[in-house]
C-alpha cells in the first residue's frame, strides 16, 4: 500500500503547475469549440464555418433526408432550442411559437435527438407524475 502511495505521488511531481494549467487550457478550449478536432486546430473563422457546415449537415442530410420533414421548420425548431440552451421550455410554449401541432413538434425534437443535436433533461422529482407535467431542458 506504501509503495503505490509513493509512486502516486512521484506521478504527480511529473506534473508541474504550468503544465497542468496548460492541459486544462487546451481541455476548455476543446470541450468549447464541441470536441470536433478540426474545429480545434483551425483559426477562429473557420472553425465557425466548419461547425455551421456540420449544423446544416445534421439538418439536411441526418434529419430531412431520413424522415422526409419540412427543412426550413425543423431548422427553426432547432437553431431556437440551441440558442435557449438550458432554458425551461414546454411542448405548449413551443407549440405556440411555431405554429405546430403537439405530435409533430414531438417528432421533430425526437429527431433532433436521434441525430443527436440536442438532448432533454427531464425534471427529478420522486413522483413520475410530477415530473412529467413539468417543463424540460434541452441541451
Amino acid at each position: 500500500m506504501l509503495h503505490n502511495n509513493q509512486s502516486l505521488l512521484q506521478n504527480r511531481m511529473l506534473w508541474s503547475s504550468e503544465t497542468h494549467n496548460q492541459s486544462m487550457n487546451i481541455l476548455h478550449q476543446y470541450l468549447n469549440s464541441g470536441g470536433f478536432p478540426e474545429v480545434f486546430f483551425h483559426h477562429n473563422e473557420f472553425s465557425r464555418q466548419i461547425l455551421n457546415q456540420y449544423f446544416q449537415d445534421i439538418i439536411y442530410k441526418d434529419i430531412v433526408s431520413r424522415y422526409a420533414v419540412n427543412s426550413f421548420k425543423i431548422k427553426d425548431l432547432a437553431v431556437f432550442l440551441l440558442t435557449n440552451i438550458s432554458n425551461l421550455t414546454s411542448f405548449r410554449a413551443l407549440r405556440g411559437n411555431f405554429g405546430f401541432g403537439l405530435n409533430t413538434l414531438k417528432e421533430y425534437i425526437n429527431y433532433l435527438e436521434n441525430a443527436f443535436l440536442i438532448f432533454q433533461i427531464y425534471y427529478y422529482d420522486y413522483s413520475l407524475k410530477i415530473q412529467m407535467s413539468n417543463p424540460r431542458n434541452t441541451r
